[in-house]
């Protein structure tokens, strides 16, 4: 019997790895994310499967199964322990990373998709926007409790979405949420042309109502408001930094140089603040990388998707090609893909 053992382990092995082996998920990927090291990707799925994927080998680390819920959004947090991943059934589903397990199902709204999140820069809370509702919260992390609840709309707002007599204004979700490095919070919604600013406890602290055909976005790493679209008599399309104390302008206009008529996505900026992104279809999808400092284009790439994201220091974009079922991988500087990642079957 004892001489039997090794032969059955053997003729086992091979069951028990296939076993253990996590499954490449069959669902269509509707988001994704790169942790800020860049060794992990995170992927979520229509079936309400969360993957992390390693960026070296491509390989499948592990499968998390959320719910039946589409995921919309991933987020990681900036120290890299948590993973946050919002559904279109309006919960939020928080990851612990060392453990791989989830930690808390937070509901945020009764139905609507949670689109839009941002962790705080120590990590400790998470704010999220719910498509089309009302209420913009924010969460400890550790307990999973609501820390605090600001409404979509100041009386301001309200007046001037009601003066409009337009029904889009008053139910037209958040473009951007972002923490200053103060821990303050920003929020900005295109349809009222609003940008708001929350003190670290919670209470509105600044507004703005901004007239004209550009959009604001807060950009941390910079402590700067970007205004982008049309800001100048010029027509043409055009980036300006300004103070987040009094939106005063910091530097010139920077035009970006793309054709008059051209209609570009709102621009992606990476984690660290020192690369712009552009994203144009004419009628090909075309990606424009500038510099932020000294302003400067660095590069035009085609690619195959529409949703891009960077890692840390923007030195690498990520995007998603439904042809190849897979996402692809580019250190754009020399414009080598680094990996091809199969994410679905």
């Amino acid at each position: 019997m004892q001489k039997l053992l090794p032969t059955v382990f053997l003729l086992l092995f091979p069951v028990i790895l296939f076993a253990a082996a996590p499954k490449m998920p069959d669902s269509y990927p509707g988001s994704f994310s790169i942790a800020p090291d860049g060794l992990t990707l995170a992927v979520g799925y229509y079936d309400g499967t969360i993957a992390l994927f390693d960026t070296v080998t491509g390989n499948l680390k592990t499968s998390i199964k959320s719910g039946k819920a589409k995921i919309v959004s991933l987020e990681f947090s900036p120290d890299g322990k948590w993973l946050a991943a919002g559904d279109d059934s309006g919960s939020l589903h928080l990851v612990d990373l060392t453990t791989l397990k989830k930690k808390h199902k937070l509901k945020v709204s009764g139905s609507k998709s949670v689109y839009l999140m941002a962790f705080s820069p120590d990590s400790l809370k998470l704010a999220a926007a719910v498509d089309d509702d009302v209420a913009l919260l924010v969460f400890d992390i550790a307990s999973g409790k609501t820390l605090s609840s600001f409404s979509r709309m100041s009386g301001a707002e309200d007046k001037y979405a009601r003066e409009k007599n337009d029904f889009r204004l008053l139910t037209g979700g958040y473009d951007q949420i972002a923490w200053s490095g103060e821990g303050s919070l920003y929020t900005w919604r295109r349809m009222t042309r609003y940008l708001r600013k929350f003190s670290p406890n919670g209470q509105p602290a600044q507004e703005w109502h901004i007239e004209g055909y550009y959009e604001l976005m807060y950009i941390p790493a910079k402590d700067r408001v970007m205004a982008f679209g049309l800001i100048s008599p010029s027509r043409n399309q055009e980036i300006q930094m300004l103070s987040p104390a009094d939106l005063s302008p910091v530097g010139d206009i920077k035009p970006l140089g793309l054709e008059t008529d051209s209609d570009p996505q709102k621009p992606l900026v990476s984690p660290d603040g020192r690369f712009i992104l552009v994203i144009q279809k004419s009628p090909e999808v075309i990606l424009h990388i500038y510099s932020a400092e000294p302003f400067s284009i660095k590069a035009s790439l085609k690619i195959s998707g529409r949703a891009v994201k960077t890692n840390s220091d923007g030195s690498q974009i990520l995007w998603y090609d439904s042809n190849k079922k897979s996402l692809i991988l580019m250190d754009w500087a020399t414009q080598t893909v680094i990996k091809e990642i199969p994410v679905h079957t």
